[in-house]
């Protein structure tokens, strides 16, 4: 009987440990708070009240828009904020169209950084999370091929774990949010494409100052978002920004024309 309670301690921290480990290599599937989700916060992983906390979390979808084409592949950077620390973070990502079905399918970009699981009990849905790797950052970016026919309006459903790097599930944050987009039509479709042809930006990255060059458009203001969606610049000259006094990270350009806007993405070092 002896030796057995002296086992006991070290079985349940193996297994702990064996918990703790798996979800720092991803998280477990089906805890975005999406339709018939729970989140990390209250699925066992932590017990805490999301979005509680000091950070923030988005997801950027193709440089700002919020239309997609069917069978086209766009970018999306997930973004946490103002976290805890840098060093240990992870986030769980799902695509779902109005009757709660999974939408599109994930392409990775950093495929040391992030993964694809499949769900459980919900086993069509498709899960993007982060890799053992990929916890010591605060943004990930990853490609999403939309269906190759319209469907409709579509949710993206993510959670983010602000870690405080303790190795244990106490005193991290849980955060919660989602983005809807909805299937383009031909004229804002072809709007946007014009004008992405038509202006570039230069340098991309940069340290400091951007052009904006325009061919046959005429550009009426510039303003720049950070990660999260926050204005955070406007130019008194729209084809000319000095971005000086914001910290490195990604940013978005949204220029605006008489034809129309486009949001571009930048890169400032």
């Amino acid at each position: 009987m002896k030796n057995t309670f002296t086992y006991v301690p070290f079985v349940l921290g193996f297994i702990v440990y064996l918990f703790l480990l798996s979800n720092s290599s991803g998280g477990p599937p089906q805890t975005t708070g999406a339709p018939g989700e729970a989140t990390c916060g209250r699925s066992g992983c932590h017990a805490v009240v999301e979005n509680t906390g000091d950070a923030s979390i988005a997801i950027n979808f193709e440089e700002g828009s919020l239309e997609y084409a069917p069978g086209e592949t766009y970018a999306m950077t997930i973004a946490l904020t103002n976290a805890m620390n840098d060093s240990k973070n992870g986030f769980q990502l799902v695509a779902l169209d109005s009757l709660n079905n999974n939408a599109g399918t994930w392409e990775l970009v950093e495929e040391s950084t992030t993964q694809i699981r499949g769900g459980t009990s919900l086993a069509d849905r498709s899960y993007l999370t982060h890799t053992t790797a990929g916890t010591g950052q605060t943004s990930w970016m990853v490609n999403w091929k939309a269906p190759t026919e319209s469907i409709g309006s579509i949710g993206f459903y993510l959670a983010v774990n602000d870690s405080n790097a303790n190795g244990g599930r106490t005193g991290d944050d849980i955060y919660i949010t989602n983005l809807s987009i909805n299937a383009a039509s031909s004229t804002s479709t072809s709007v946007v494409d014009r004008l992405s042809k038509n202006i570039t930006i230069y340098p991309n990255p940069t340290v400091d100052f951007v052009s904006i060059h325009s061919a046959g458009v005429e550009v009426l203001n510039t303003t720049v978002y950070d990660a999260t969606g926050m204005m955070v610049h406007v130019s008194s000259e729209p084809t000319l920004l000095n971005l000086n006094g914001l910290t490195k990270g990604i940013y978005f350009l949204k220029i605006t024309t008489g034809s129309g806007s486009l949001v571009k993405k930048l890169f400032l070092n």
